[in-house]
Parts: C-alpha cells; sequence; structure tokens
C-alpha cells in the first residue's frame, strides 16, 4: 500500500516464455524459438494429441514391467542436454561421472529418467514435469526409452498388409 493507502500495481515481466510452469504438459519440455515457446517430447515420446504441443507426451513404445519374470528388457538411454526440470527424485545417488548416472538409471528397473547435475544422479518416474530449456545449464537428463522391435508397434498401419485387416460377420440360419 502506499501511504495515502491506495493499492499500487507493479508489473515484472521476462522475455523467457517458457517460465510458466507446466506450459508443456508432462513429459514434455519448452524451448524458446525465436522468442517464441514451443513444447517438445522427450525421446522416445509423442504428443498426447497430436497437433497440440500444450497437451503432453506419453510413451511411443511399450514399457517392460519390473515384476516381469521373462527376459530383461532391452532400453537405450536417450541424452537432453541443457534442461531444466523441477520433479522431486526418488533417489538421490552420489556418482562422478555422467556415464554413472547413465548405468545407474538403465541398471535400475523403476528409473524412468535421470536427472545428471555435476556430482548428483536424480533418478526420476514419470511423468516428467516443468521441463525448459536452459542453454546456461550443463544439466542432462538421460532418458530410458524401449527399443523398438518388429510387430512391437501399437495401432496398425494402413500401409502394411496386416493393417488392412477386414471384419467378416458372419450370421448362421437355423431352418
Amino acid at each position: 500500500m502506499t501511504e495515502r493507502g491506495n493499492w499500487s500495481t507493479v508489473w515484472s515481466t521476462t522475455n523467457n516464455k517458457c517460465e510458466p510452469k507446466g506450459l508443456c504438459g508432462f513429459n514434455a519440455f519448452c524451448i524458446n524459438v525465436d522468442q517464441v515457446a514451443r513444447c517438445q517430447c522427450l525421446p522416445g515420446f509423442d504428443f498426447v494429441q497430436s497437433g497440440n504441443e500444450t497437451s503432453g507426451c506419453q510413451r511411443s513404445f511399450t514399457a517392460e514391467s519390473c515384476t516381469a519374470t521373462n527376459a530383461p528388457a532391452s532400453y537405450n538411454i536417450s541424452v537432453v542436454s541443457n534442461t531444466v526440470w523441477e520433479d522431486n527424485s526418488y533417489s538421490v545417488v552420489a556418482v562422478q561421472t555422467e556415464n554413472e548416472c547413465r548405468m545407474e538409471c538403465l541398471q535400475d528397473c523403476n528409473c524412468e529418467a535421470a536427472y545428471y547435475q555435476v556430482g548428483l544422479c536424480n533418478k526420476q518416474r514419470l511423468p516428467l514435469r516443468y521441463g525448459r530449456r536452459d542453454l546456461g545449464s550443463s544439466n542432462k537428463v538421460f532418458v530410458k526409452v524401449g527399443q523398438m522391435t518388429p510387430g512391437n508397434r501399437t495401432g496398425s498401419d494402413p500401409q502394411r498388409p496386416e493393417g488392412r485387416r477386414k471384419e467378416r460377420i458372419r450370421m448362421d440360419i437355423l431352418v
């Protein structure tokens, strides 16, 4: 309040269009492109609603369960550099190198991504939230991505013969 008892308005603005939290939805991060905020999915993820960047992202592969008794799941690690995420970790491990953090996540069935900051590896579960590109940051996110093999894609491709199945209705008439 001012001396006279009136309220004064103070406006604050930033040039970073990615400052608002949650702009891009789950498993996506915001990047500034020519002063325009754009959302990008993590590697191995697609937008929930095609064409809607703010809808968040979902896996484009089927994740293996930690309780699976079959052969261990095959995952690769993809790297997203210069990003900041504001999620809480379920485990923080002291590490010497980025590669140690990568291996920590790869060997932990519960780890779906690991946020590396010099000397610390923050293991994360999905969904990841409030991500944004920060070119002043040396942080990296290691994302566990399932290896795609022929036949494990979801949905059908109309260009492939197996995607062009016709439904037949059988009707028996009893006389």
